[in-house]
């Protein structure tokens, strides 16, 4: 029974139609950001957000990313940083 569930497979597998391959033409190059914040609660010490703030947001203004997404935010105390 196995042998036949296995010829089943593969012939099944071979049958598929192949995907038709998309036409792209390549644009200017997008850069994304992604920063992991973390929770303003976080009790980090010297690596609190109230330490770090100033050094991301620098960061963000250097890179220039067309799309930046962050993680951890929290926006009463995030907002009007990054």
């Amino acid at each position: 029974m196995k042998p036949f569930f296995l010829s089943l497979l593969i012939l099944c597998a071979l049958a598929q139609p192949a995907a038709p391959q998309a036409q792209t033409t390549a644009g200017p190059p997008v850069k994304v950001m992604s920063y992991n914040i973390r929770y303003g609660t976080a009790n980090d010490g010297p690596y609190s957000w109230d330490q770090r703030k100033e050094a991301a947001a620098a960061m963000v203004m250097d890179q220039r990313p067309a799309v930046f997404g962050v993680q951890e935010a929290r926006r009463r105390a995030h907002v009007g940083v990054l």
